[in-house]
């Protein structure tokens, strides 16, 4: 999978990315799920219908999890990593967003964005990608701080 993942810097615009707007949350407790529909009240984005996922998911593609009703999931923990996928958000949008949760206390996600590609892929599939990439990351880090 990672031949076909693609990184590209976010702006700052109003332009909407790619997919109809809505957020898969996965890997938070149902008293989590309390405080993420707060955040989203406080930030205006109270509209964004909001797809709470757990393992009984995993092998849905994100198509099919973000076709899901809004709500789905609400106030049942889940046992995946924590993690956000957006869809159909702005650039600003998916900054707010990003720069309010870190006010929250909560785990660190993975952050993604819906694509064109990634919309076939198994949930499962992108979650073990992220892990993957962030461990990568983590580990240029750490090999770059040792120069």
């Amino acid at each position: 999978m990672t031949q076909e993942a693609t990184f590209k810097k976010v702006g700052q615009s109003d332009q909407r990315m790619y997919g109809e707007p809505g957020l898969l949350i996965c890997g938070y407790t149902a008293d989590q799920h309390q405080n993420l529909v707060k955040l989203l009240e406080q930030i205006d984005l109270a509209t964004i219908p909001l797809i709470f996922l757990n393992s009984d998911y995993a092998e849905y593609t994100l198509k099919k999890a973000f076709s899901l009703p809004d709500r789905t999931g609400y106030d049942v923990d889940s046992d995946l990593p924590a993690s956000m996928i957006m869809s159909g958000f702005s650039e600003s949008e998916l900054h707010k967003l990003i720069s309010s949760y870190r006010k929250l206390g909560l785990p660190n996600p993975l952050w993604a964005s819906l694509t064109p590609i990634s919309e076939n892929w198994k949930l499962s599939d992108l979650l073990n990608e992220l892990k993957a990439e962030r461990e990568a990351f983590i580990k240029r880090q750490k090999n770059q701080s040792k120069s």
